[in-house]
């Protein structure tokens, strides 16, 4: 079980609509918590600070950002919720290919809610306490109070709001590696609310403002691919 005596939160990501509301179900007659997304895009916003999750039930098959590639950008972007990927593809080659690309478990469909059970169960004895879990992030002299949403360095503390925030924690989790426009379009905004690629360009302009008193922190452009945060010690 897990290590700490606060409810599982399970994210089930399955546009199936019987079948998410079957295993959301299941997931509350064990007494978990659980919410659904039905896009891989709206799951990887659900997955963002400050929203915590001890498990992610992913289908591999989504419309538009399928479940490899939310799997793929929650890794690249350092975050290790255990994820069960649920898929009605057999092939070993698949399974692997999911493994690979970082899930934690595969389960096949069709399968029984217990067995689904018994699988989270098992990944969660061997995951951190949610309750050891800092709500700050760092790099070098750096650090981000997610929950504040305040930036500091030193005797410096800048307030954020909360999508700036939500930037500068993703490219923290990144640690010096660039994170693709993509990337950061999907976790910033649901596909239905992004309209231009300038609407990135601004809120990367207006952070860049707010960290200048740091003088030691920058936010590069990796031109034609995103953006990465260097920080001098």
């Amino acid at each position: 079980m897990s290590k700490t005596t606060e409810p599982i939160s399970v994210l089930i990501v399955e546009d199936d609509a019987k079948l998410a509301s079957l295993v959301q179900r299941g997931i509350e007659s064990q007494r978990w918590l659980s919410d659904i997304a039905d896009r891989g895009d709206v799951a990887l916003k659900m997955l963002t600070p400050p929203h915590r999750w001890d498990v992610v039930v992913l289908d591999r098959t989504l419309p538009g950002t399928g479940g490899m590639r939310v799997c793929r950008a929650m890794r690249e972007l350092g975050d290790m919720t255990p994820i069960i990927m649920l898929t009605a593809r057999a092939a070993v080659d698949e399974r692997i290919e999911g493994l690979d690309a970082g899930a934690n478990d595969y389960l096949t469909k069709p399968f029984a809610l217990k067995e689904l059970h018994a699988r989270i169960r098992a990944l969660l004895r061997d995951a951190p306490s949610r309750s050891s879990s800092p709500s700050s992030l760092g790099l070098g002299p750096l650090a981000l109070d997610e929950e504040l949403r305040e930036l500091l360095a030193g005797d410096i503390r800048v307030q954020l709001r909360p999508q700036e925030s939500l930037f500068v924690a993703l490219l923290l989790r990144a640690r010096g590696r660039p994170v693709s426009r993509e990337q950061l379009r999907n976790a910033l905004w649901p596909e239905d609310e992004f309209t231009t690629d300038n609407q990135l360009d601004v809120l990367v302009g207006r952070v860049r403002r707010r960290i200048a008193p740091f003088g030691h922190t920058t936010i590069t452009t990796d031109r034609g691919f995103g953006y990465r945060i260097q920080v001098e010690s």
